[in-house]
């Protein structure tokens, strides 16, 4: 047995992690974004969730949690454009397979621009 990032006894070896699907991300009008997206068998059972914005910089992590949707209340005013990245993992394995989605919000002048949904992308390690 052995102890994944969240404390959970899991068995070794796990086999391959499972990249999640389905991602999507929405504005709410709370100004709040959520990231959902869903899983195949076997599950990953756990996820990290990183955040880039502006298109610049490095991704920063959000959430490494069981749940499969998230809502990020940390997105400042005024930014661009968002893209959100979720890995699957099964133990303690470190993987570099994920989805991304992205948000562009637009100028970010209030002025009723519309935000825009960056087609999800899936990346497979070699």
């Amino acid at each position: 047995m052995d102890n994944g990032p969240l404390g959970k006894q899991c068995a070794s070896p796990l086999g391959p992690s499972i990249v999640p699907v389905g991602i999507n991300a929405v504005m709410n009008a709370s100004g709040t974004v959520s990231v959902k997206w869903k899983s195949a068998p076997p599950s990953p059972q756990y996820y990290q969730l990183r955040r880039q914005l502006n298109g610049t910089g490095d991704y920063v992590t959000l959430a490494l949690q069981t749940d499969k949707t998230f809502t990020d209340a940390t997105v400042p005013t005024g930014t661009a454009s968002a893209l959100y990245r979720v890995f699957g993992y099964r133990g303690s394995e470190t993987r570099t397979d994920y989805v991304t989605v992205g948000l562009n919000f637009g100028s970010g002048s209030g002025s009723g621009d519309p935000v825009t949904v960056v087609v999800p992308q899936t990346r497979l390690a070699a």
